[in-house]
């Protein structure tokens, strides 16, 4: 794996925005954008998005296990917890282990959103397998 990969593994392991927020209304959307989203990511399901940068940072979500005994235990896991900001202003967030591999691979293939030509259009596809719903992007 090279250098510029693990980094990018690593910026996604601490949480990172990609975007660049210097006067005081950018500074605003950022936090609106990460304290209150539009909505939920899933509820774009088939709409296109046109993504102009994104936020990811790791939180822990609980996860049920079971003992030996066969006892239920609440445990806490890592977890990264996703905004994607469109052109439009809007700010979508998930939890989504799908969507944070989408956007890495993304990344590894266009660069930072900063290196984006133009807004990246994405569909939010669902993909479900045994009892899972895994989400991704497909570009559009």
């Amino acid at each position: 794996m090279s250098n510029e990969i693990m980094s990018l593994n690593e910026k996604f392991d601490a949480g990172f925005y990609t975007g660049v927020a210097e006067t005081v209304e950018e500074k605003k959307t950022l936090y609106n954008g990460i304290t209150n989203q539009t909505g939920p990511l899933s509820d774009t399901k088939g709409k296109t998005l046109k993504v102009v940068n994104f936020y990811c940072e790791v939180i822990a979500m609980d996860s049920d296990i079971k003992d030996d005994d066969g006892n239920t235990i609440t445990i806490k896991e890592p977890a990264t917890r996703i905004v994607i900001f469109t052109d439009d202003g809007k700010a979508y967030g998930c939890v989504s282990s799908g969507i944070k591999n989408s956007l890495m691979k993304i990344c590894q293939i266009y660069g930072m959103p900063a290196e984006w030509e133009e807004p990246l259009q994405v569909t939010l596809k669902e993909i479900n397998r045994n009892k899972n719903r895994i989400y991704t992007f497909e570009l559009v």
